[in-house]
C-alpha cells in the first residue's frame, strides 16, 4: 500500500518527472468546499513573456492593460489549456470549474474534497490552493475640509472646477453593490468632455440582475454581481443583483466618486449637501458582499478575486475596497491586487476597524495604498446634563431633545432578572416597561445594531436613550426611534457612576453641529505594526530609544535570520532580544524568546532533554500574532523530534492545532513548518498520513524559491520512496531539491540534502 501512496504523491507533485500522468481520483464520500486555485503561469497583467509563441502582455509602466489584443488572445487560450491540463493530471473533473480567470489572477475556482485540494497542490503546474477565506465590509463637510472647494482648493487648481473633477477616470468599488436610485448617482450633464477617453478603455458591462434588477448611465457606466462561492444562498432577503441592501456599497461609491451637491437628510433632519470626492469620474459597481441582516455584509476570497480579475479586465483606473478579513497574511486577494497594480490600476483599501488594539491593520501589502479611518473638524452632537449637573457631549442626530426625566439602568430595567446581559445591551423584549417607561434608558453598545436599540426602549415605553461605549471605539449618530446620545466610555463610566447614587435624572438636548479637534485617526481605525511582513521593516538597532519594540524587532530578525539559515546572526539577535525582554518585564515575547533559543538548538544540533521544556512553553503559549505561529511551529517540531513513545501524541497534537491555524490564517512557513514534522513524526506510524503530509509540504514551496523550508519533507517522501522499492523515485524526489536549493540553501537544508544523497547514492 505504501508503495502505491508514495507513486500517487511523486507523481501528483511533478517530482517524480513523469509530466502529464493522469493519477485516478480514488472513489470518495468526503465532503466538499470551495476552493480557489491559483497556477505557476502569470496572468495577463503581469506576463512579460518567456513562453514561446507568446508575446508579453504586460503593460509597459505608466500604460494599461490592452486585454483584446491578439497576443493577449492568444495568451488567454494558452491559460486555459494550462487549466485544463493541471485538473487532468491532478485526476480532477474538467467540468467542475466554477469560473476561470485569467487577468489579475491565473487559476479557477471550484468544488472539491480535501483529498482533491491537496492533490491539486501536489500537482506540477499549481503556485498555491486557497481556501475560500470569508471577508466583510469595513465601514458632507468633507470636500471642504480636505481643502477640494475654494477658489485654491484642488478641484478649481487641478481640474478646473468641480464639474470636471475625476473626468476621464473610472473608478471600480468592490463592495456590497449600490442603490441605483439615490442622487448620488444620477446621470452626468451631457456631452461628456471626457466621453472619447472613457470609451478607448471601457470594455465592462452592466449585468442588472434578475431580482430588484438595477439600471446604469453615464454615472454608474458598469454593474455586475457575483455568486460563484455559493454564499448568497445564506442570505434569502438579498438581491439577486447589483444592489444594495446594506448600504456600505452605496457609501462607498458616493463618498468615492457620488455627484456634487447632493440634498441628504436623516430621516427628517436635514444635514446639508453631500459629494463625492471625484464627483465627474465614472464608477463601475461589483457587488460581492452581502448584507447578514446584522448591520454588516459579508463575500468570500473566491467572488472577490473573480470582481478584481473582471474590473482589470473592465479597464477600471481605480479600485476602491473598504473590505477585509481580520487577517493579515498573503492570499489570493494580495496576489490579484498586485497583478492589478502591475496592470496599471490604483488600489486603495481600507486599513481595517479593529483598532486601537496594535497588529490589526488589514491590507497592507505594499502595492496597496492602505487608507486608515480619520475624523473631519465637525460633529452633529447632542449634550446629555445629568440631574447632579455634570455636562457631556456624544454624537447624536434629531432636532428635538427629551427631560428632564428619570435616567435608568437597561441591566437593572430587566423584565427577566436571569437575562441581565441581553437588558443591558438593549435587545428587542428584554425591558420592562413598568421601569422604563417615561425615561432615558442606559444601553451598552454591542451584539446587535445601535438603531434596534433605541427601537426596544421606545417599545418599552422609552422616551430618550443613552448608548454608550465601555472600550475604545467610535461614536456615531444614527437615525433613532427615541432621542439618543452616543458617548465614549469615560463618559459612560461616569454616568454609570451617577446611576448608582439613586435616583437618577437627566436631560438630552437637540443636536447641534459642533467643531471638534482635527485631523485624528479614529479609535476604531486599525493600527500597525504589520503582519504581513516577516520580520520587521527597519534593523532593530534603530528602536533602541523604545525597548518593547526594539525587543521585538530583533526577536522577528532572528527568526528570519533563522528561518535563512544564519546562526551566528540569529544567536547575536536572540542575546539582544532576551536582554531587552529582560528589561523590560514584556512577557508577551518570552514565548517567542525561548521558541527562537529552541530553535537555534535545533539547528545547531543540540536536541537532547528539550522536550519537557517544550511541552511546557507550548501549554503556556497563548494565541498571538504570526511570529507566536512561527514560534509554536517551532515548538511543536522540535517536540515531535525530541519525543519519545509517550509524548508523540502530545506533538501530534501540538502540530495539528499549528496546521489547522495556518490552514485558517494562510501563513505558509508555520504550515509547511508543522507538515514537514508531521510527516516525520507519523512515517513509521501512519505512512500513508505521512506520505501526504510531506505532498503538502513541497507543494506549497515548489515554484516560489524556498526550497529550505521543505527539505525535512522531502527527505520523509524519499525515505518512503526507499521503503517502498522505489529509488529511482527517492532520486527524482532528491534532485528536485537539489535543484530547488541552487544557490538558495542554508546549512540545515544543505545538511538535509546530504542525509538525502547518503539515502540514495548517486
Amino acid at each position: 500500500m505504501i508503495g502505491a501512496l508514495v507513486a500517487t504523491a511523486l507523481l501528483g507533485s511533478g517530482l517524480a518527472g513523469l509530466s502529464g500522468s493522469a493519477v485516478a481520483a480514488p472513489p470518495t464520500t468526503e465532503p466538499t468546499a470551495r476552493y480557489l486555485v491559483q497556477l505557476d503561469g502569470e496572468p495577463l497583467a503581469t506576463y512579460a513573456g518567456g513562453e514561446a509563441g507568446f508575446a508579453a502582455t504586460k503593460p509597459a509602466a505608466g500604460a494599461k492593460l490592452n486585454r483584446t489584443s491578439g497576443g493577449a488572445q492568444a495568451y488567454r487560450g494558452h491559460l486555459r489549456r494550462e487549466q485544463e491540463q493541471v485538473l487532468k493530471d491532478a485526476g480532477v473533473p474538467q467540468d467542475r470549474p466554477r469560473v476561470t480567470l485569467d487577468t489579475a489572477f491565473n487559476g479557477f475556482a471550484m468544488e472539491l474534497t480535501r483529498s482533491q485540494a491537496l492533490r491539486l497542490r501536489a500537482t506540477r503546474g499549481v503556485r498555491a490552493v486557497y481556501d475560500n477565506r470569508k471577508v466583510h465590509t469595513m465601514t458632507s463637510h468633507t470636500p471642504d475640509y480636505l481643502g477640494l472647494t475654494g477658489r485654491d482648493g484642488v478641484w478649481r487648481e487641478q481640474f478646473g472646477g468641480v464639474s470636471r473633477a475625476g473626468e476621464g477616470v473610472i473608478v471600480g468599488v468592490i463592495d456590497s453593490g449600490f442603490w441605483p436610485e439615490s442622487a448620488s448617482f444620477a446621470p452626468l450633464p451631457t456631452p461628456r468632455p471626457d466621453q472619447a477617453v472613457i470609451d478607448a478603455k471601457w470594455r465592462g458591462t452592466c449585468d442588472v440582475g434578475m431580482e430588484a434588477p438595477v439600471t446604469c448611465n453615464n454615472k454608474v457606466i458598469g454593474a455586475r454581481w457575483y455568486n460563484d462561492s455559493g454564499i448568497a444562498e445564506a442570505f434569502p432577503d438579498e438581491f439577486s443583483s447589483p444592489r444594495d441592501r446594506n448600504g456600505h456599497g452605496t457609501h462607498t461609491a458616493s463618498t468615492a466618486a457620488g455627484l456634487y451637491g447632493v440634498p441628504a437628510k436623516a430621516g427628517t433632519e436635514d444635514l446639508g449637501r453631500i459629494s463625492g470626492m471625484a464627483p465627474a469620474a465614472r464608477l463601475a459597481v461589483y457587488k460581492a458582499l452581502y448584507d447578514t441582516g446584522e448591520g454588516g455584509a459579508t463575500g468570500t476570497e473566491i467572488d472577490i478575486v473573480h470582481a478584481i480579475d473582471d474590473a482589470v479586465a473592465d479597464g477600471v483606473d481605480v479600485i476602491n475596497y473598504s473590505v477585509g478579513d481580520d487577517s493579515e497574511y498573503f492570499g489570493a486577494i494580495d496576489a490579484a491586487f498586485f497583478n492589478a497594480a502591475a496592470a496599471g490600476v490604483f488600489v486603495s483599501a481600507a486599513a481595517g476597524n479593529a483598532g486601537p488594539h496594535e497588529g490589526t491593520v488589514d491590507n497592507s501589502t505594499p502595492w496597496v495604498t492602505t487608507v486608515a479611518a480619520s475624523t473631519t473638524d465637525r460633529m452633529r452632537a447632542r449634550t446629555l446634563t445629568l440631574g447632579d449637573g455634570a455636562v457631556l457631549i456624544g454624537a447624536g442626530l434629531g432636532g428635538s431633545g427629551v427631560g428632564p426625566v428619570r435616567l435608568v439602568s437597561a441591566k437593572d430595567s430587566a423584565l427577566d432578572p436571569n437575562d441581565a446581559y441581553n437588558a443591558e445591551r438593549c435587545v428587542d423584549g428584554t425591558l420592562d416597561p413598568a421601569k422604563v417607561t417615561g425615561a432615558i434608558v442606559v444601553c451598552l453598545r454591542g451584539d446587535i445594531a445601535r438603531t434596534d436599540k433605541s427601537l426596544t426602549v421606545a417599545r418599552a415605553g422609552g422616551v430618550g436613550m443613552v448608548l454608550y461605549n465601555d472600550e475604545l471605539g467610535s461614536l456615531s449618530a444614527d437615525t433613532h426611534s427615541v432621542p439618543t446620545v452616543h458617548i465614549d466610555e469615560v463618559d459612560g463610566a461616569r454616568v454609570l457612576a451617577y446611576l448608582a447614587t439613586g435616583a437618577a435624572t437627566a436631560t438630552l438636548s437637540a443636536a447641534t453641529v459642533k467643531t471638534v479637534e482635527s485631523p485624528s485617526v479614529a479609535a476604531f481605525s486599525s493600527a500597525g505594526p504589520s503582519n504581513a511582513v516577516i520580520g520587521e521593516l527597519r534593523a532593530c538597532t534603530e528602536l533602541a530609544d523604545r525597548p518593547r519594540e526594539h525587543a521585538r524587532a530583533c526577536l522577528n530578525w532572528a527568526q528570519g535570520a533563522l528561518h535563512a539559515g544564519y546562526l551566528e546572526q540569529a544567536a547575536t539577535l536572540l542575546a539582544d532580544g532576551r536582554e531587552l525582554v529582560a528589561q523590560t518585564g514584556y512577557e508577551r515575547l518570552s514565548a517567542l524568546v525561548e521558541a527562537t533559543a529552541l530553535s537555534l538548538d535545533r539547528a545547531e544540533g543540540r536536541l537532547s532533554g528539550l522536550a519537557e521544556r517544550f511541552t511546557r512553553l507550548i501549554a503556556a503559549t497563548e494565541r498571538m500574532p504570526v511570529t507566536t505561529l512561527d514560534a509554536r511551529a517551532e515548538l511543536a517540531t522540535v517536540l515531535a523530534m525530541t519525543a519519545g513513545e509517550g509524548d508523540a501524541e502530545a506533538a501530534e497534537r501540538a502540530l495539528g492545532e499549528v496546521i489547522a491555524e495556518a490552514r485558517r490564517v494562510g501563513a505558509v512557513w508555520p504550515l509547511v513548518q508543522a507538515l514537514s514534522a508531521a510527516a516525520r513524526l507519523l512515517l513509521d506510524r501512519r505512512p500513508d498520513e505521512a506520505v501526504w503530509h510531506a505532498t503538502e509540504a513541497v507543494s506549497l514551496v515548489r515554484g516560489k524559491g524556498i526550497w529550505a523550508w521543505a527539505a525535512d519533507a522531502v527527505l520523509v517522501l524519499a525515505e518512503a520512496a526507499v521503503a517502498a522499492g522505489e529509488p529511482a523515485r527517492a532520486a527524482a524526489t532528491i534532485a528536485e531539491l537539489a535543484a530547488g536549493l541552487a544557490g538558495r540553501d542554508t546549512p540545515v537544508a544543505a545538511a538535509v540534502l546530504r542525509r538525502c544523497r547518503e539515502l540514495v547514492p548517486e
